[in-house]
């Protein structure tokens, strides 16, 4: 029996890779706008869509703007690590182009998972651990804001 549900329609069009029909989509959009619905709506849709250490209960604090409070996720896993594992590892990740110098370069998936694990463990090297606050200054290159930003949610 085929799922005719909002949340149904976003699991087909995520086996496609991730394109609705216009109709398929403007119902998950009005699905997601539904205050009535709206907090189990992204509950559903996030606990499907993305990699969760600990899958949320809650979709949102009651009196608060915080989002999944009891479930716990690492950015590095999702925008990463599931592609590699899946076998997406050799994709491009980031492609940047040069205004200064004109160079171009496209990352895929793989090298910049083993770059942000390198400078990860640097980090962890030099003491830093989970909880820690770390500060980024304003790198130039692209390619270094991803590394340094995305390795401090790895640890």
């Amino acid at each position: 029996m085929r799922d005719t549900s909002r949340l149904g329609l976003v699991r087909r069009g995520l086996g496609r890779g991730y394109h609705l029909h216009r109709a398929e989509y403007e119902a998950v959009y009005a699905g997601s706008l539904d205050r009535s619905a709206k907090a189990p709506f992204w509950l559903d849709y996030a606990r499907d869509a993305l990699s969760w250490f600990k899958k949320p209960e809650t979709a949102v604090e009651e009196g608060s703007s915080s989002w999944f409070p009891d479930g716990e996720i690492n950015l590095t896993v999702n925008a990463l690590d599931r592609h590699v594992d899946a076998g997406h590892g050799d994709r491009v990740a980031i492609h940047y182009h040069s205004t200064m110098g004109g160079a171009s370069r496209s990352i895929t998936y793989k090298d910049l998972l083993d770059d942000v694990s390198g400078f990860a463990a640097a980090l962890v090297a030099r003491g830093v651990s989970k909880g820690d606050r770390c500060v980024m200054c304003n790198l130039v290159m692209l390619q270094a804001q991803a590394i340094v930003s995305t390795s401090a949610t790895q640890i």
